[in-house]
């Protein structure tokens, strides 16, 4: 039992999203209730979930050896979208944070019965770096429960059915609803223990272009530390922007890793000096930024030729950026509109930008400018 706790465990810290507004809450009580109670039936969405890992079992065996020898196990992009087909192709719903939810109709006819006062349930699976869960939305009795079974990539695919955990008890909901944007959501009130909280995933598909594109453009900036996404900003007034988070994300997305390999050499005050060129070839290619308003930011020290950058110590918590919508302008710039879905708080649009980008003639990305339409709350 002490294993299966410590799944729950990563599942309350990493897997909540949230949303407000939308179409009209069904709520509940907010007493949990024994999972000995015939809400659903375990013995036939165990036997479900079972059939839903056997259908990764080529995956899950390719991917499981690399994942024990790995610090930072986790599968490959490939490997999760190969997950969600199969599963997918029993004609289960399936959530993965960078693909559209395959058979996302039947949430949706889900949700209508919901609506309709009527006795209805759903498994939604969902794909995490460590393993895959079945997240059971059940309404009876205009009352509306929640439970999870869990499984661990790392226990093997051999007797998948004892492998299977279950969470106890099965909780019950406040609110469940559909917002405008489409997504599907509830939250768990504080009960017998258990912290409240939000969960839920988008239904309604994005689409294969913005989904390559939003990945492409965004993936690796954000609005921590005064982030690119987090205020207005273009080529005349940089003046909101934390240049050294700047470069230390705009480094990460070029190369696939954090700066720490350049932490050779600090000034007095603790700053790493960036060789000139480094800092320069990410930044100047990357922003239409000159020289000297780089130098206003960030100290130049004109003898070694070194900018003193002050790393950025982490921590804080940020939104999920989503491009929502993609404009192809005629000087061959791309506009993105951009929502940042914030897990935590419950809101699937907490503010929302237009970020302005282009590509260069290498490939690379170059940053133009981001206009605020709904500010941070």
């Amino acid at each position: 039992m002490k294993k299966a706790l410590s799944i729950f465990a990563m599942i309350v810290l990493l897997i909540s999203l949230a949303s407000c507004g939308g179409s009209t809450p069904s709520s509940s009580s907010q007493t949990s209730v024994s999972s000995t109670d015939p809400l659903f039936d375990q013995v036939e969405a165990k036997a479900q979930f079972e059939q839903a890992v056997e259908a990764c079992a080529d995956v899950i065996d390719g991917f499981v050896i690399d994942m024990k020898k790995s610090a930072y196990p986790m599968p490959t992009p490939e490997e999760y979208a190969q997950m969600s087909q199969a599963i997918g192709t029993l004609g289960f719903p399936v959530d993965f944070y960078d693909l559209d939810m395959p058979n996302y109709e039947k949430v949706e006819a889900f949700w209508n019965e919901v609506q309709a006062g009527k006795d209805t349930q759903i498994i939604i699976y969902g794909l995490y770096n460590w393993g895959i869960t079945a997240d059971i939305l059940i309404h009876r009795d205009g009352k509306d429960f929640r439970t999870m079974a869990a499984y661990d990539f790392l226990q093997g695919t051999a007797d998948i059915k004892s492998k299977i955990e279950f969470e106890e008890p099965v909780y019950r909901l406040d609110r469940i609803y559909m917002t405008e944007k489409g997504y599907l959501l509830y939250h768990i009130p504080e009960q017998d223990g258990f912290s409240e909280m939000y969960r839920g995933y988008r239904i309604s598909p994005l689409g294969e272009e913005i989904r390559v594109l939003g990945s492409r453009y965004i993936e690796g900036i954000g609005y921590i530390a005064n982030g690119m996404l987090k205020y207005t900003w273009n080529k005349d007034d940089f003046s909101q922007l934390n240049m050294n988070w700047v470069f230390e994300s705009l480094y990460y997305k070029f190369n696939g890793e954090f700066p720490e390999a350049l932490y050779k050499e600090l000034d007095e005050n603790g700053h790493v000096l960036i060789p000139a060129d480094v800092m320069e070839g990410i930044m100047l290619n990357s922003l239409p930024l000159t020289k000297e308003q780089l130098r206003s930011f960030i100290p130049f020290n004109e003898v070694n030729h070194t900018y003193a950058y002050e790393a950025f110590a982490g921590g804080g918590y940020s939104p999920i950026p989503e491009v929502v919508n993609i404009i192809k302008n005629a000087d061959g710039s791309l506009s993105l509109t951009i929502d940042a879905v914030a897990v935590e708080f419950g809101e699937d649009k907490s503010m929302s930008s237009v970020l302005t980008v282009m590509d260069n003639t290498d490939g690379s990305i170059r940053y133009l400018s981001n206009t605020v339409i709904t500010p941070l709350a």
